[in-house]
């Protein structure tokens, strides 16, 4: 493979996760961000995300000086071969935008220090036609590339390696460099879908509303099926068996949540606004995934009374990482808190002092799940932990007030727990 040098600016989940499997494979990169504390901490060997295996592959590629930190963008610019931005796009709250700060920030410092020719990637989440702002910008200095991210958190760095596909939107004149970056993925058989650059950033946009339609209509079934005598897991498999459709994104829950979903439709939304497109099908997404949360809080509330305590397992949005931002276990909690008077205890095996930080001293934390669900009236499963899917129901039924769970990610052994005398209830299933 030819080595290119390789700046990029960000060092959150796209930037961190980028920049290190881009030097597992063999590129020299260097990451930057303007926090130095964050720069410091990652030359220590300090991850400032949780994401199974990252550790041990930035301290194996930073020993074999493959990879490298600063906080100095400039310094490098002109040793470059290319510099992918991979900054933050948070939502706007005021109008569900996206805010391009941090993106326009970065555009104004290569602009001002850059002295040849280079190429730019664009990997953080951009509305359509943002690539093309910062084409004319840039002007003649640089040719701009949308290279979209397609990483889940908790599975990122396979997501990397092993990807469905690659998508870059760039001119002819691209190409070749492109096929350097990726050549080792290339060489695997992973295609590169190559298009302009603004089909390629709402390329992002559509991928992941589509997902999440997914997940809105299996949650929506599941409320049927929980009414009649239908089992969620027999109609996920009748679906999702048919080619065109498809098993995945098709578990029923207690809706989607997380750092892009949310953020990527509302950013849809707004855009489609402002071109006068409609967007109906996507609006009810968002609308169906805020009543999910309802749905489920209500459920809770029927199964336990005012006074009661109630444990939840789990707080991040999904299994394997520390993010809290959207999650549905976290909405629940704060729905019922603030509609009746519970005791909510907590245990989250990596998302607690996220939490704390959103839910503050609301709720009670726990670092075991057996005192967590101690003298509680019900234990909610709230993220599809594996540890969750081996609790000791004999033992919680021990510590528990009353013997009950309600598994709304639909991973306990619920004949160990009808065994021990717990009611049960799941996502999806009126008799279990």
């Amino acid at each position: 493979m030819s080595e290119l040098k390789i700046s990029i600016v960000g060092t959150g989940y796209v930037g961190l996760v980028s920049g290190t499997c881009f030097a597992e494979m063999g590129h020299n990169v260097v990451c930057i961000d303007s926090d130095e504390s964050k720069v410091s901490g990652l030359k220590a060997g300090k991850m400032p995300i949780y994401e199974p295996d990252l550790e041990d592959m930035v301290i194996r590629n930073v020993d074999n000086q493959r990879l490298h930190f600063s906080t100095n963008l400039k310094d490098h610019l002109q040793d470059s071969d290319l510099v992918i931005i991979a900054v933050g796009t948070p939502i706007n709250m005021k109008d569900g935008g996206t805010n391009l700060e941090y993106i326009w920030s970065v555009v104004d410092e290569i602009s001002r220090n850059l002295a040849k020719e280079t190429i730019v990637v664009i990997k953080s989440t951009v509305p359509p036609g943002t690539c093309n702002l910062i084409q004319n910008i840039l002007g003649e200095k640089c040719y701009v590339v949308s290279n979209p991210e397609f990483l889940r958190e908790g599975n990122a760095i396979k997501d990397f390696m092993i990807p469905d596909r690659i998508v870059v939107g760039c001119d002819q004149k691209i190409v070749g460099l492109m096929n350097r970056l990726y050549s080792d993925h290339i060489s695997r058989g992973i295609r590169v879908v190559y298009t302009n650059c603004t089909t390629s950033e709402l390329i992002k946009y559509a991928s992941n509303t589509f997902l999440a339609a997914k997940i809105a209509f299996i949650n929506e079934m599941s409320s049927i099926a929980e009414r009649i005598d239908v089992n969620i897991m027999d109609l996920k498999e009748g679906i999702g068996s048919d080619s065109r459709i498809g098993n995945k994104f098709l578990e029923p829950g207690p809706g989607f949540g997380g750092s892009c979903f949310p953020k990527d439709i509302m950013s849809l939304i707004n855009f489609s606004e402002k071109i006068n497109a409609n967007n109906s099908l996507i609006k009810s997404i968002i609308e169906s995934n805020n009543l999910r949360i309802i749905e489920v809080s209500s459920n809770i509330a029927e199964i336990v009374k005012e006074g009661d305590s109630i444990c939840f397992l789990g707080l991040t949005y999904k299994a394997n990482t520390d993010d809290v931002r959207t999650s549905p276990a976290v909405s629940i909690i704060q729905n019922l808190i603030s509609k009746g008077k519970y005791l909510v205890k907590c245990y989250d095996p990596l998302g607690i002092e996220s939490a704390k930080l959103i839910l503050k001293d609301s709720v009670e934390y726990y670092d075991d799940i057996y005192e967590a669900a101690r003298g509680v009236s019900l234990v909610v499963v709230a993220t599809e932990w594996d540890e969750f899917s081996n609790l000791d129901s004999a033992k919680l039924k021990v510590v528990m007030k009353t013997p009950r769970i309600y598994d709304v990610r639909n991973v306990i052994n619920v004949k160990n727990f009808k065994a021990n005398g717990f009611e049960v209830r799941l996502i999806g299933s009126v008799n279990v």
